[in-house]
């Protein structure tokens, strides 16, 4: 080939060549990030909170998500911290807060999965 029909060659090989990747804005990262939860969430019947750890886990990556989690779930709670069975509340009409020791009725505390209290207001911020 000659080198004048080499050069136009390559010249048009790189009008039309085009990245394989694009650039997020954070609206689209958040939208993206909101789109995962909500697959992860649905396919394995968790809740949103619980999908979010494991995409974090697993860099935001659904289908490494869904292969170990399906391989052993049992394994894959363990390394990330999710309990199957969330601790209840202990019974009583008041409870202390476990962040600020404040007693509180029992209908303004909550509860971490491991059963450590809180009130709404520590919750908050």
């Amino acid at each position: 080939m000659e080198m004048k029909h080499l050069f136009d060659h390559l010249l048009v090989g790189a009008v039309f060549w085009k990245s394989n990747y694009s650039i997020l804005n954070e609206a689209d990262i958040h939208k993206c990030q909101e789109e995962s939860i909500t697959k992860v969430s649905t396919v394995l019947s968790i809740s949103r909170v619980a999908a979010g750890i494991l995409l974090r886990h697993y860099n935001w990556s659904v289908s490494k998500v869904n292969d170990e989690w399906f391989a052993d779930e049992g394994k894959v709670r363990r390394i990330v911290g999710l309990l199957e069975n969330p601790l209840p509340l202990p019974d009583g009409v008041e409870l202390t807060c476990g962040i600020c020791f404040d007693v509180y009725p029992r209908n303004e505390i909550s509860a971490a999965a491991c059963g450590h209290p809180f009130c709404l207001t520590c919750w908050q911020g």
